[in-house]
């Protein structure tokens, strides 16, 4: 059954009408997230959670895990910025990885008027080494330090599991 030019018409709108509310219209600092979201000049990190333990999200992560960590970097700005380095007190080391697990060098660039999303299976922070125990609202100090905006310091901390 071939559709009618006037059902196809009709699609065509439903999906106009759908799309009507995507594109430039996003407020990252209205994103709603479970994780830690905090702001540097037009640098904004939205959900920054660290991943719950895979065989038992109840479980906690015993000291000198590796964990990974997760969030979204919006650059607002009209100039590119790029990610010098990540530490914390907390752990031995914070690296740059790629969904392979291979470590990416910094600095990390932000183009202007984007996002960066790190999320499980693409690139991600690891936090290396932890230095307490960390269970579902554990939290860490992250250090982020950006090329021209500075740095922050935000409290990042185990995700408490969906359900």
């Amino acid at each position: 059954m071939t559709p009618s030019p006037g059902s196809r018409a009709a699609v065509c709108a439903l999906i106009l009408v759908l799309c009507a509310g995507c594109g430039d219209d996003f407020e990252a600092d209205e994103y709603p997230s479970p994780g830690e979201n905090a702001q540097i000049g037009d640098i904004l990190l939205r959900d920054f959670r660290l991943d719950p333990p895979p065989d038992d999200p109840y479980e906690p992560y015993p000291v000198g895990s590796d964990v990974f960590l997760y969030g979204w970097i919006v650059n607002e700005g009209d100039a590119d910025v790029r990610l010098l380095e990540a530490s914390s007190p907390n752990a031995a080391d914070v690296e740059l990885v790629s969904g392979a697990g291979e470590v990416v060098p910094f600095p990390l660039p932000i183009p202007a008027e984007s996002t960066v999303r790190m999320e499980a299976g693409e690139l991600a922070l690891l936090v290396k080494g932890s230095e307490q125990v960390l269970e579902s609202g554990s939290p860490i100090d992250l250090r982020l330090v950006f090329e021209d905006a500075g740095e922050t310091t935000v409290g990042v901390q185990v995700a408490i599991p969906a359900g």
